[in-house]
């Protein structure tokens, strides 16, 4: 894939859990991915690469995932792209938050690794969907 082309495959993991992208990479083994362990991080593979969707964990390092989120939606390059928050964060605050900075949708660790599975195919169904109408 070259920059500049965009592949439905192509997903960014935003985690700092090495055991949890290992879990995420396993469930998602259809997809090519790319991982992060810190929102500064993230933020340089998104200029580097064309991701379709973007797993979100709240909890990082320095920055943290809501700081990423709001970046991501204040940028043209961005904001378009689907974004799942992947977090232990459980309290409704989160969620309404997550969603109030253009989260896409909000899942809980520990998760069901079908529900992810169908959780992403479904965004990026919609995504691609939506792409083909706009473009």
């Amino acid at each position: 894939m070259t920059v500049g082309e965009i592949s439905v495959q192509h997903l960014l993991i935003v985690e700092d859990s090495i055991e949890f992208q290992k879990i995420i990479s396993r469930v998602l083994n259809d997809y090519e991915l790319t991982s992060a362990l810190s929102a500064e991080e993230a933020w340089t593979q998104l200029g580097t690469a064309k991701f379709a969707l973007v797993l979100l964990d709240i909890s990082l390092p320095g920055k943290d995932g809501y700081s990423l989120l709001a970046d991501m939606q204040a940028s043209e390059l961005f904001r378009n792209i689907p974004v799942i928050c992947l977090t232990g964060k459980v309290a409704t605050s989160d969620r309404v938050n997550a969603f109030r900075l253009g989260a896409d949708d909000f899942i809980e660790k520990p998760f069901d690794h079908q529900e992810l599975k169908v959780r992403v195919a479904a965004k990026l169904a919609k995504s691609l969907s939506r792409t083909a109408h706009d473009g």
